[in-house]
């Protein structure tokens, strides 16, 4: 298993076929959900804010899992400090129970540090 943050355009195209696959599989319990949206060009455009991140594992060179975070900061006017916020996080199904997630939360944790976040918000 290799945790990398993507930087290359054809990982965050696998992503986004993964994140799609998610949506299509919640759209059909969920009747709000729209999937005629998908993630086209999504974690692209989102590579492009330095406070953003996309990692990715990668399992027998294919990925399996991703997690796409950022920071922020809601509470400007109370507040300096900054928050890391998970945004997505997916595992595809003969991958799960293996750490897999836990280990894109340490991940994602340190990033956020180099940030100065100070809290995790999922």
């Amino acid at each position: 298993m290799k945790i990398f943050r993507v930087e290359k355009k054809i990982d965050a195209v696998k992503c986004e076929e993964l994140l799609n696959k998610q949506i299509k599989f919640e759209s059909k319990y969920d009747p709000n959900i729209n999937f005629d949206a998908n993630a086209k060009d999504f974690f692209d455009a989102s590579a492009k804010n330095p406070d953003t991140v996309l990692f990715a594992v990668e399992v027998d060179n294919q990925i399996v899992a991703f997690l796409h975070g950022y920071i922020k900061n809601p509470y400007k006017q109370i507040t300096k400090e900054k928050i890391a916020i998970i945004n997505l996080l997916y595992v595809e199904k003969t991958f799960r129970n293996n750490k897999i997630a836990t280990n894109l939360i340490i991940e994602f944790t340190s990033w956020a540090k180099t940030k100065s976040a100070k809290y995790l918000e999922v």
